[in-house]
């Protein structure tokens, strides 16, 4: 079984789409969401994407994920994407 990071790279590295299934933010929530993703950046433990279920691109954090799966479909990042993590 490939680590959640490694699945991450896979598919942003051959820009695939994936289907992520996170677990709730709330407190006390037993439910996952599952979002079709287009991964635009890996760094520290997070990851951000567009998100098809939200139509924005979003934050994630990678443990919070419950499984991922690459899916054929390709992606294109747009020419105006800037990544949202802090540069340091």
């Amino acid at each position: 079984m490939h680590k959640a990071e490694d699945l991450l790279a896979e598919a942003f590295n051959n820009k695939k789409r994936m289907v992520y299934n996170s677990a709730s933010t709330y407190a006390g929530d037993k439910f996952c969401k599952k979002r079709r993703i287009d991964v635009y950046h890996i760094e520290s433990g997070y990851f951000e994407c567009f998100c098809h279920l939200r139509k924005e691109v979003r934050f994630f954090k990678i443990s919070r994920g419950k499984s991922l799966r690459i899916m054929k479909r390709s992606y294109t990042i747009p020419t105006d994407y800037q990544s949202s993590f802090k540069k340091e």
